[in-house]
């Protein structure tokens, strides 16, 4: 499974450079923007095979931008993942819950419109919520209590992508999205991150 962070980079890269060859008039870029997605999140944390037997979670989120000059906007999006799993550990069984939201806010470059694609690229900083139930804890690393422990942390986002525009008001969202942090004080590099890979799709309408 881990190439397909190289598949989906190319993917971008591929759709950038098309966007880039096709030649019409430019058109305004709208200035409200409100979209859902969906997709595959691989999480950066290297304990969390260990507990739920894969880095890989389904989740969605949405977004609403506005275009604060010429092709910059503001950006906020919400994601949110879910994982649950039975874990045996010395002969008891435990139901565990993973629940992790995360709000990006940043900055969007999306230029003028010319022909159908257009091409994104945003930035900027991620807060983080997770919410772990059932009595084990990646964090705590041992038996805890079963009610739900919520650990929040905070860290970066980049992302990359494209929309297809497929009426003057509505576009099909391909996106490819990093995000970096810590848990508390912790470091968020490497296998330490709470963050992760986060291929998506969705909708976009534009006001």
């Amino acid at each position: 499974m881990k190439i397909l962070p190289v598949v989906f980079v190319a993917a971008t890269l591929f759709f950038y450079a098309d966007a880039g060859a096709q030649i019409g008039e430019m058109k305004p870029t709208p200035r409200f923007s409100v979209g859902v997605t969906g997709g595959v999140f691989r999480t950066s944390l290297e304990d969390f095979n260990a507990l739920y037997g894969t880095r890989y979670s389904f989740g969605g989120g949405m977004h609403v931008s506005y275009r604060i000059k010429n092709q910059y906007n503001l950006l906020v999006k919400y994601r949110q993942i879910r994982n649950s799993t039975d874990f045996l550990r010395y002969d008891e069984i435990f139901h565990l819950t993973w629940r992790q939201s995360w709000l990006n806010i940043g900055v969007r470059y999306l230029p003028q419109k010319r022909g159908k694609f257009s091409p994104i690229f945003s930035f900027g900083v991620a807060l983080f919520e997770i919410v772990e139930e059932g009595g084990l804890s990646i964090f705590q690393g041992a038996v805890i209590d079963p009610a739900p422990q919520t650990t929040r942390g905070s860290g970066f986002f980049l992302d990359l992508g494209m929309h297809y525009s497929f009426s003057e008001k509505m576009a099909l969202i391909f996106e490819t999205e990093i995000t970096s942090g810590g848990a508390g004080a912790a470091s968020g590099i490497g296998g330490q991150s709470i963050g992760g890979f986060l291929f998506n799709g969705g909708l976009a309408v534009f006001f």
